[in-house]
């Protein structure tokens, strides 16, 4: 009985304190959401609805905002934020947005949705796709799509979704990234578990990248190609990590120390005016313009410092995702600065 209530005193003790820490965390994170956030400068505009933004892409005259949330829908000229929300398809987690034409696809907890400008059509796993979850999603030129998933990466054959895994193609099953160049190789990147892995197909054949060899770190987070054919793709977990410059022969990678804004790279764009950017896991972005480096954070215009998503709208205006919601850069606005 002695050891029974001293078992139950120490049970309850340990209640008590995780009850605490539940209750500290709770109102800190209330205070951090109430916190008056200052004034965004001048030619910023900062969309919070959406909250946490994990990708965005143009669709008409809106951008289009996924995050654990659902799906958002923000007007180019007003930045008003509307829900999408399809009848009887609740979007939740949404990592992916891409557009093609008319089409803009959407990957979410569910499966993954094409919406053609009048109406939804969802696969699911019912439907044959390797996983529910959809983290990637890219319809190519040729028209075939591909979608990336925990279980293997899967392409719309005729009628049929045919899965692609470790055993027939890519480096890993796990599938976050996607990415078709214009010499129509296909680049898959494994962002979700520590085994990582970059792969790509080319005329019929598969070939692996990794780390330490061509990458700085084996996890794929994001890939984008600029106007010369250059292939940077940004990598990394927690602190660790970099970015990595592939010109078609030879790899190159990029550390804080050469001018990253922080070591993991959360996500690579390229504007239209060929700067390539890099958006950190802590420290907003950096922008590579030729030799010279520049940066963005929250002191200087960002609604936070995880810059998880980036595109540029038909009238020049950058749009930053982040844990914090969305911000807009006007087009012509002043540069970033020149110091993290």
């Amino acid at each position: 009985m002695i050891r029974f209530s001293s078992a139950l005193r120490r049970a309850k003790a340990a209640l008590q304190f995780l009850l605490g820490v539940a209750i500290v965390v709770a109102l800190g994170l209330g205070a951090y959401k109430l916190t008056p956030r200052p004034k965004p400068p001048t030619g910023w505009i900062h969309v919070l609805g959406p909250g946490d933004t994990l990708t965005l892409a143009q669709h008409a005259g809106e951008i289009w905002a996924g995050g654990p949330e659902g799906l958002s829908g923000i007007d180019l000229r007003t930045a008003e934020v509307r829900l999408i929300a399809p009848s009887g398809l609740p979007l939740e987690q949404v990592a992916c947005i891409h557009t093609s034409g008319e089409e803009t696809w959407v990957g979410h907890k569910r499966g993954v949705s094409r919406f053609d400008g009048k109406a939804w059509t969802t696969w699911t796993d019912s439907d044959g796709l390797p996983d529910r979850q959809v983290w990637a999603v890219r319809k190519l030129r040729d028209g075939t799509v591909w979608v990336g998933t925990e279980r293997g990466a899967a392409k719309w054959v005729s009628d049929h979704w045919e899965v692609l895994t470790s055993r027939n193609g890519p480096a890993n099953d796990a599938v976050t990234v996607l990415f078709e160049d214009s010499r129509g190789r296909i680049w898959l990147g494994n962002g979700l578990t520590m085994a990582g892995g970059l792969s790509v197909l080319e005329a019929g054949a598969w070939k692996t990248f990794g780390a330490p060899n061509e990458l700085p770190h084996a996890m794929v987070n994001g890939i984008a190609e600029d106007a010369q054919g250059n292939i940077w793709v940004g990598t990394g977990f927690s602190s660790r990590g970099g970015a990595a410059h592939f010109d078609g022969s030879r790899w190159t990678s990029i550390l804080k120390r050469d001018g990253l804004a922080g070591d993991k790279v959360r996500s690579v764009f390229v504007d239209g005016a060929g700067a390539v950017w890099f958006g950190a896991e802590y420290d907003g972005a950096a922008r590579l313009d030729g030799a010279r480096w520049s940066y963005l954070a929250t002191t200087s215009g960002l609604p936070g410092n995880e810059v998880k998503a980036m595109v540029q709208d038909t009238d020049g205006n950058l749009w930053f995702g982040t844990e914090r919601g969305i911000g807009r850069l006007a087009a012509g606005a002043s540069a970033p600065g020149q110091s993290p």
